[in-house]
C-alpha cells in the first residue's frame, strides 16, 4: 500500500501545478465560401473544431448530407458538396455527439445567363474575338494577415456598372475606328453582385498596392458561365471595385492561360475622371494576344514578333520604340496616339513615328509590323486548337 500511495503521490505532484486539462471538442463551425448555392454547384466544405477555449483543434468529423446534395467524403476535416437539384439541403458534421448544421437553400435561378450580349456587327472582319467580361458589383475580400491585408470591401456605384455595360456595347465600335474593321468582338457580359465576391487579394511590395492576379479565384464564375465546353471564349476580362487607398491598380493583364488557353486580363474602378478606361481595357486583353502569339511556344516560332527601330524586340509596352506616347488616359491628345498604338500593334500595321513624331500620325510610314500579319491569324484564336465543341452565347463557324 505504501509503495502505491508515494507512486500516485508522486505522479501528482509533478510540474509546476494541478495537471491542465485535456482539450476536448466543445463544438463544431461549418465553414464554407457560399451561403447561397446553385444546381451543379460543387463547393469545399470545411469543419472547425474548437476546444473549451475556442481554440481550433485537429481532428475529422462525420459528415452527412440530406436534400439534394452529394458529398465526396464522409470521414475528414472537409469534404465537397455537389449540388444535384432544387430545394434545401442540410449538411451535418458530428464528432464524440456534438453536432453542427448548416442549411442551404438552392436557388432556381439560371446564374449563367448572361446579363448582356454584344455580338460583332462588322461585316468583313479579318478575325473575330469572343470575349467574357465579368463586372463585380462588390467584392469583399477576406482578412488575410500572410497576405497583409485586413478584410476588404468595396461596391461599384450603380451608374458606374451601368456606364461599363455601356462601354462594352459600344466597344467593338470604338476599336474599328482604329483598325479599319480588322478586328471583331462577340461580347457577353455578366453583371456579378455579391453572391460571388472575389476572395483573394495580395500586397505587393514593389507596387506598393493591393493587386488581385490570382487566376483560380475565378473557378466557380468559369464552372458557371464556360463550362466544361471549349472554344466558346478567348478572353475573361474582369471590372471590380478596387480604389482610393488600396490603388489604383490594374493589376496583370493576359499572360497565365486559364482553362482551355482562355486568356485572363483584370481592370480596376479609377475615380479620376481624367483616365480613359478603354485605355486600360485594351491594353491589358492585348496582353492575352502576346501571350497567345508570341509566348505560347507552339506558336512563337512561326509568330515572330519583329524588331523595332532601336533594334529591340516588338512588345507592348514598347510603344516609345516606334515613336508613338501614351500615359494611359491623363492626357487626351497622348490616349488617341496610344489608341492607334494599340490597333496598329494588334492588326500588323505599326508606323515608324521616330523621325515625323507621334504628333504627325499619318505621315509615318507602316512598318507592316505586329499581330495580324505573317498569318498570325490564320488559325483563329487559340481556341481553335482545341476539341472544338460548338455552342456558348454566340454562334460558332
Amino acid at each position: 500500500m505504501a509503495l502505491c500511495f508515494m507512486f500516485l503521490w508522486t505522479s501528482c505532484s509533478e510540474g509546476d501545478g494541478e495537471p491542465s486539462e485535456e482539450p476536448k471538442a466543445r463544438s463544431i463551425n461549418i465553414v464554407t465560401k457560399y451561403d447561397e448555392l446553385y444546381v451543379g454547384d460543387e463547393v469545399v466544405v470545411t469543419a472547425e473544431i474548437l476546444d473549451q477555449n475556442d481554440v481550433q483543434l485537429n481532428g475529422s468529423v462525420n459528415w452527412s448530407v440530406s436534400g439534394p446534395g452529394e458529398i465526396s467524403v464522409t470521414f475528414s476535416s472537409t469534404t465537397k458538396l455537389k449540388v444535384t437539384d432544387s430545394g434545401t439541403i442540410e449538411l451535418k458534421a458530428e464528432l464524440d455527439g456534438i453536432t453542427a448544421t448548416k442549411s442551404f437553400n438552392i436557388s432556381t435561378d439560371n446564374v449563367s445567363t448572361y446579363s448582356y450580349l454584344f455580338p460583332s456587327q462588322l461585316e468583313n472582319p479579318k478575325i473575330v474575338f469572343t470575349w467574357l467580361v465579368l463586372i463585380y458589383e462588390k467584392i469583399a475580400i477576406p482578412a488575410n494577415t500572410a497576405r497583409g491585408h485586413d478584410r476588404l470591401e468595396k461596391t461599384l456605384p450603380e451608374n458606374v456598372v451601368d456606364a461599363y455595360v455601356e462601354q462594352m456595347k459600344n466597344w467593338e465600335a470604338f476599336t474599328a475606328e482604329y483598325t479599319g474593321g480588322e478586328i471583331g468582338f462577340n461580347i457577353a457580359v455578366a453583371v456579378i453582385d455579391d453572391r460571388f465576391p472575389l476572395t483573394d487579394s495580395y500586397w505587393s511590395s514593389e507596387n506598393k498596392r493591393y493587386e488581385w492576379v490570382e487566376g483560380n479565384d475565378l473557378t466557380r464564375e468559369m464552372d458557371l458561365y464556360v463550362g466544361n465546353e471549349t472554344g466558346w471564349f478567348d478572353h475573361i476580362h474582369v471590372f471590380y471595385p478596387f480604389i482610393e487607398n488600396w490603388g489604383p491598380s490594374a493589376s496583370y493583364g493576359g499572360g497565365a492561360y486559364m482553362r482551355d488557353n482562355i486568356t485572363r486580363s483584370q481592370y480596376t474602378y479609377f475615380t479620376d475622371d481624367k483616365h480613359d478606361w478603354r485605355v486600360g481595357v485594351w491594353h491589358e486583353a492585348i496582353h492575352g494576344l502576346e501571350s497567345q502569339y508570341w509566348w505560347d511556344s507552339k506558336r512563337s516560332a512561326s509568330c515572330k514578333r519583329g524588331k523595332a527601330p532601336d533594334g529591340t524586340d516588338i512588345e507592348l509596352h514598347g510603344q516609345p520604340s516606334f515613336g508613338y506616347v501614351g500615359n494611359y488616359g491623363a492626357n487626351r491628345s497622348e490616349s488617341e496616339n496610344y489608341f492607334h498604338w494599340m490597333a496598329d500593334l494588334t492588326t500588323g500595321n505599326i508606323r515608324d513615328l521616330t523621325k515625323v513624331g507621334w504628333e504627325k500620325y499619318e505621315d509615318g510610314p507602316n512598318t507592316g509590323l505586329g499581330f495580324g500579319k505573317n498569318g498570325m491569324y490564320k488559325w483563329g484564336p487559340v481556341r481553335y486548337e482545341y476539341e472544338f465543341k460548338p455552342g456558348g452565347p454566340f454562334p460558332q463557324n
